[in-house]
This record gives C-alpha cells, sequence and structure tokens, in this order.
C-alpha cells in the first residue's frame, strides 16, 4: 500500500511540473524603423518590433533596441519583456529622446531578440535587425 502510494505522489507531481524547452524559439518577424528622417534635440525616434514564438511552448522573451550615432557609441533603450504563447506574435513599442549632446549626422538602428535578461546583460541572441542610417539628427 506504502509503495502504491508513493507512485502515485510521483505520478501527480510529474503531470503539474513543465517540460522545459533546452531553449526559446523566436524571430523577429517585422520592424517599423523611425519614420521621420531627421530629428532633434527632445524628439522621440520610435521604432515597432514585432515576434513571434516559434517554440513548441510558451515562452518570455527580451527584445531590445539600440542606436548608435556618428562618433560609433552605442546608446541603448531599456529592454521590455514579452510572454508569448507557442505561435503567437505581439507588438513592442520603442523610444529612443534625443539629447541635447547627441552628435549631429546619421545613426543606425539595431533591434535584437532575446532569451532571457538578468537586468545588466541580455543573455541568448535569438536574432537581430539592422537599418543602417536609420536617421539622422540635425
Amino acid at each position: 500500500m506504502k509503495c502504491i502510494l508513493v507512485v502515485l505522489l510521483i505520478a501527480i507531481m510529474a503531470i503539474g511540473m513543465p517540460f522545459a524547452d533546452a531553449s526559446a524559439n523566436g524571430y523577429i518577424s517585422k520592424v517599423w524603423w523611425p519614420e521621420g528622417v531627421f530629428y532633434k534635440n527632445a524628439d522621440k525616434v520610435k521604432v515597432i518590433v514585432e515576434i513571434k514564438n516559434s517554440g513548441s511552448k510558451a515562452n518570455e522573451f527580451w527584445v531590445g533596441f539600440s542606436v548608435r550615432g556618428p562618433d560609433g557609441e552605442w546608446k541603448d533603450v531599456e529592454p521590455q519583456s514579452a510572454y508569448l504563447p507557442k505561435g503567437e506574435k505581439t507588438q513592442m513599442k520603442f523610444n529612443w529622446r534625443v539629447t541635447r549632446d547627441a552628435p549631429r549626422g546619421a545613426y543606425d538602428a539595431t533591434v535584437a531578440l532575446w532569451e532571457d535578461y538578468d537586468g545588466s546583460s541580455m543573455i541568448g541572441e535569438l536574432d537581430r535587425k539592422t537599418k543602417n542610417k536609420a536617421f539622422k539628427i540635425k
């Protein structure tokens, strides 16, 4: 009787535990790059990113948006996360505000999809899209 209870308990526990994939599967399905060609101090450079979960289970994904100015320095926007059921898509909106000290000239824009974020670094890049000379600051 004791053996049957132990087996039953193990079976109940196993049913309630989700099986984890080795890693998330997803990709960036579309990017709406900045619409304006020229920006100035205090303007918002906007980008919209659509991501899709192409994995076999629901997962949390992280998306980052960065711009690189004519000085070669990267400016990162705070990353965002989205929890997606398998096969689902979502759109995420990002804004980078032009600062007074932003160098004039052409800027590249990059969006990237990641498996995780530890509070300081993105982990497990899944996809990346870049648009060179996406906009200019005058």
